[in-house]
């Protein structure tokens, strides 16, 4: 009885939460330098190159509207894709962060 109730409920609330995250500026700034590296990787110890990037973005957005009472973390990330004259499509992630409410 009461229990169904309150699971219809929490369904219904959740499902009919709209979410409009609103982004108003998302710049990226200067770039300071990029280099090839070599590091250890953790999962065998091999070397890896990577290449290192030091960039400034600009990001203002109102993620308010995404949190619920159901929702009080959220992944955000900005990543940026680039295609090869060959059409093979490289994505790379610029930054992330967990945002707790």
């Amino acid at each position: 009885g009461a229990l169904a109730i309150l699971s219809f409920a929490t369904v219904v609330t959740t499902w009919s939460h709209a979410e409009a995250p609103v982004i108003s500026k998302l710049q990226i700034g200067q770039m300071s330098a990029l280099q090839r590296a070599s590091s250890r990787s953790p999962y065998n110890g091999d070397t890896v190159f990577v290449d290192r990037a030091i960039v400034t973005l600009d990001v203002k957005a109102d993620l308010t509207s995404v949190f619920n009472w159901n929702v009080k973390q959220v992944f955000a990330f900005v990543a940026a894709e680039a295609t090869t004259t060959n059409g093979a499509k490289h994505t790379v992630t610029l930054w992330d962060t967990i945002i707790q409410d």
